[in-house]
Order: structure tokens, then C-alpha cells, then sequence
């Protein structure tokens, strides 16, 4: 019996019986889907505000060769999007071709390897599920850890596991109560171990997946560990943390500290850089601290920079040994007069010791 009803009526259990599509105009809900609280989620933030449903499941013959289309073109989407995210990420990450060109390559196995199973794809929307900003972090984290990773000069195996331990590090999230995960307000200390479970939560969901190593699996537990003891769940200290843990940990600090938030700006490059050398071997493992530095861009290609004696120029490459210390093309000069020739400053150069960048716009 099919009968058309309010979203507010909506309960999970329930089989939809018309597909449902985005603003966009792509399939978003296969009909014949029996609806979790993420659908239901999503109908409400698309502002959907009646659907056709069954209570009991769709089986004629033709609905199920509907369906298995539209499930088919749904996993489609997800592999065009992600392939898309990670290569937005890349640009904005890696600007040092010749040091990743590992990584790069252990990306696109990766992509591979996750896009061509179902119970994979399951995972990335079940984060997709928490919400988009949480996807788009757990992209950008895989990407910058393999770039780490490149750095280090891991094997192709550790690239596998490691990629796969950050693409799911934050999956346990999809436990956490939304009125606790996305709270405005100060937590109670119950709330924070509500939150502080998702490690947890990440290990016993990964651990039990085909295709996921236990190494895999760990970096959910244990990415916000810290070398000093002080992180969580365990407060395990340096040499009980997996290296893919450190990894994954300083390169999810990494990327929230350049992405903005509602409540806050991202942070200036130089701050990060003053943040982890202060805490290298204090919060991250030394050496995962200078991979980082040394494999991932800090100064995008192309922003816009001011130097402590006034002038400003555009990033123009990175120096794979100083990545806080570019090379720039200044265009307007110390009394913010624009420049007629071309000058072109490298700051990891002897003669430049006295520059240092103090101001990045945008």
C-alpha cells in the first residue's frame, strides 16, 4: 500500500516508493529505499515536505530492476564526487610534484580500491551521513597523510593501509547523538566523552569490514592519541601509538587548523607552523612533524603574502627543505606602490634571512 505523507511523519523502517531528488536534480533516494535517520535527515535539509512511502518492502519485479538502476547511478555520483574532492584536495595540499609523485599514485589506487566495492562505498556514505563537512575533512585528511607518508618514504602496502585508516578515521561519528556532535554550546564533561567514544566506535566498525587491515582500523582508535599521553581514549604515549596514528593525528590537527569554521577564520600558515613545531614532541612525533613540513604545501601556490618589511607578492613555488620560507613575486613594493618589473624573492636564500612572511590574505 503506497500513501503519500508529511516528511514530519517520516519514520525509519519505512520503504520509499517514488525516488526522491536533489535540488540539483540528481537522484539523492532510490525508490524502494528503506529509510535510516539519514535519509530522513536529508529530506528535511533538501526542505522535501511530503513523500510517497510503503510500509512494507518493494518486490515487483520491475521495482526491483528500478531500483537496482537508480541504486546503481546513486554509487555512480558518490565515485564522480569523490574523485572531484580529492582532486580539489591535491591542488590545495601537494604543490611539490617531484616529492609525491608516490603519493599521488597510492591516491588513485586507493580511489580504486574503494570505488569498486559496495560495502565501501556503504562507509563513505555513512560519513556522508554525519554531515558534509565531516566528508570533506576526511578526503583532505587522506590526502594529506599519504603526502606525509610520501615524505617518510613509506612502502606501497603502508600507503594502502594508512590511506584506508584516514579516509575512516571519523566514521565512529555516525554514533554520536547530532544534538551533542553539532552543539553550540559548552559540553558537559559526559557529553565529551559521548564525543570522545567515535574513536572507539571507528575501530569496532572498521575491524569488522573485509578489505580493512587492523592497522587500518587502530588509526580510528587511536588518531587522537598524543605523544605526551595527554590525548584519548587510552592516553597511550608515543611509543604505543601505530605510526599510521600519528600520522592520521597530526594531519587531522592539520586540517581543521587550515579550514575555517562557523566560529572561526582558518589559521595563518605562520601560526600552524609556529603551532606544531612548538608541540613536535610534545602532542606529534618529531619526525611525522617534519614529513609534514616537508611534504605538504603550507603557502598555497598563488596567495597572497606580506613580508615584515611591507611588501607583498604572490606565492609562486614552494622549498621542499623550508616550507615556511617560499618563493615569491612581489608586486607591490614596501609603500604599497605596485612594481613595475618583475622581482622575484626567495626567501630560503642567505641574502633573505632577515624577510619573513607576516600576513597571508584570503
Amino acid at each position: 500500500m503506497t500513501i503519500k505523507i508529511k516528511t514530519g511523519d517520516v519514520r525509519e523502517g519505512m520503504y520509499l516508493d517514488a525516488p526522491v531528488y536533489s535540488k540539483t536534480g540528481l537522484l539523492a533516494i532510490a525508490r524502494g529505499t528503506q529509510l535510516e535517520e539519514r535519509h530522513i535527515t536529508f529530506l528535511k535539509k533538501e526542505g522535501i515536505r511530503e513523500v510517497e512511502i510503503s510500509v512494507k518492502p518493494v518486490t515487483d519485479e520491475f521495482s526491483n530492476e528500478l531500483k537496482e538502476k537508480e541504486g546503481n547511478e546513486i554509487y555512480r555520483l558518490l565515485r564522480e564526487e569523490m574523485n572531484l574532492a580529492i582532486k580539489n584536495s591535491i591542488a590545495h595540499y601537494s604543490d611539490i610534484l617531484d616529492i609525491n609523485k608516490e603519493s599521488h599514485k597510492a591516491i588513485n589506487n586507493l580511489f580504486r580500491e574503494v570505488t569498486s566495492k559496495r560495502h565501501l562505498l556503504d562507509c563513505l556514505f555513512d560519513i556522508k551521513s554525519i554531515d558534509t563537512f565531516t566528508y570533506r575533512h576526511s578526503i583532505n585528511v587522506m590526502v594529506i597523510s599519504l603526502l606525509i607518508g610520501a615524505a617518510m618514504g613509506l612502502s606501497e602496502q603502508d600507503y594502502f593501509s594508512l590511506g584506508m585508516g584516514a579516509l575512516f578515521h571519523d566514521i565512529g561519528k555516525m554514533k554520536v547523538p547530532k544534538e551533542i556532535l553539532f552543539s553550540d554550546s559548552v559540553l558537559s564533561e559526559e557529553d565529551k566523552r559521548v564525543i570522545e567514544r567515535h574513536t572507539v566506535n571507528g575501530y569496532e566498525i572498521l575491524i569488522r569490514l573485509p578489505d580493512i587491515a587492523e592497522e587500518a582500523a587502530l588509526v580510528a582508535l587511536q588518531h587522537h592519541e598524543r605523544v605526551d599521553g595527554t590525548g584519548y581514549p587510552h592516553k597511550k604515549i608515543k611509543e604505543d601509538i601505530h605510526l599510521y596514528s600519528h600520522i592520521v593525528g597530526i594531519a587531522d590537527t592539520f586540517e581543521a587548523m587550515t579550514s575555517e569554521r562557523n566560529y572561526r577564520r582558518g589559521f595563518n600558515p605562520a601560526e600552524i607552523i609556529e603551532f606544531l613545531m612548538a608541540n613536535s614532541g610534545v602532542l606529534f612525533d618529531e619526525y611525522v612533524t617534519k614529513a609534514l613540513l616537508v611534504g605538504v604545501s603550507i603557502y598555497r601556490i598563488g596567495s597572497v603574502v606580506q613580508l615584515n618589511n611591507n611588501e607583498c607578492g604572490v606565492v609562486m613555488r614552494a622549498n621542499p627543505n623550508l616550507p615556511s620560507r617560499p618563493v615569491l613575486r612581489i608586486i607591490f613594493d614596501r609603500y604599497q606602490l605596485r612594481v613595475r618589473r618583475p622581482v622575484i624573492v626567495d626567501l630560503a636564500t642567505s641574502e633573505n634571512t632577515t624577510l619573513s612572511i607576516v600576513r597571508v590574505f584570503g
